[in-house]
């Protein structure tokens, strides 16, 4: 008996160190800001991840709370109720500033309005989302300052409900040309078998919508254009790889694309050429 308490007790400790030294590990004394206007229940999942990370590594001045410490829609699904937290108007003292989701909310993502929606997606009037133009001159008073920054954001940043003159504005300061182009990859188009396949694409190719099996669904925000690529039918591998330029690869030294298997946005870079 005593040597079985002996052997828990060293397992125990075993156990313990790797949280002990965790604990001892220096914080970084970054002052990050989480942005996601995309938070239609409390799973916070648009920036749940980047918050574990955060946490996980240290990288931020103090501990990060993914339903405290974020701007943009904040639900309350025991009140059946949301608030914004407004952006800052001032990101002086800011090193980082991630922008995990601007899409924003719509009257149709909120659980407590639709109890008994089994799919996601349909159209619906929007409740907040997008950036607008006082909130992307307050990020970019930050970014040209003379201290140094870092500016994080995804790809939905720039589409709708963006407006235009906005999204104009942070596409050429960031030098980027965007084609309009979105898409994301399902594992099953089955609309039958797959409950994520978005609402308003079988309200509007109700007639149409045939395809099964998993695949890319690319969307052209501009023109409205919708093209499905079957896998192993329009795609190689699991996946869409990206042809780089010749100043892609010399500024960069890469010469094979990454296989992007989630979801995407295409553009073009003018002067970095990424792809």
């Amino acid at each position: 008996m005593k040597r079985l308490l002996i052997l828990l007790g060293c397992i125990l400790i075993l156990l313990l160190i790797p949280m002990f030294l965790w604990f001892l590990e220096e914080r970084s004394d970054l002052e990050i800001v989480i942005i996601d206007k995309t938070v239609p229940d409390e799973t916070y999942r648009e920036h749940q991840g980047t918050v574990w990370v955060l946490n996980h590594f240290r990288h931020a001045k103090k501990a990060i709370h993914p339903a405290k410490d974020y701007y943009g829609f904040v639900p309350n699904e025991r009140n059946q109720t949301y608030d914004i937290r407004e952006l800052p108007e001032s990101y002086d003292d800011v090193d980082v500033i991630y922008m995990t989701d601007s899409y924003g909310v719509y009257e149709d993502d909120v659980p407590w309005l639709h109890p008994n929606r089994e799919r996601e997606g349909a159209r619906s009037s929007l409740l907040y989302g997008g950036v607008e133009m006082k909130e992307w001159m307050a990020i970019y008073n930050r970014l040209t300052s003379e201290k140094k920054s870092t500016f994080i954001l995804e790809f939905n940043s720039f589409a709708s409900p963006t407006e235009k003159s906005v999204r104009d504005s942070m596409t050429r300061f960031l030098n980027i040309d965007w084609s309009g182009w979105i898409g994301r990859y399902f594992d099953e188009l089955n609309p039958d078998l797959n409950l994520e396949i978005p609402q308003w694409i079988l309200d509007t190719y109700a007639d149409q919508w045939n395809y099964e099996g998993p695949g890319f669904v690319l969307v052209n925000e501009y023109t409205g254009e919708l093209v499905v690529l079957l896998d192993q039918e329009h795609t190689l591998s699991k996946g869409i790889k990206l042809t780089y330029t010749e100043k892609g690869q010399n500024k960069f030294g890469l010469t094979e694309s990454l296989i992007i298997s989630t979801g995407l946005i295409l553009f073009k870079q003018r002067i970095r050429m990424m792809f």
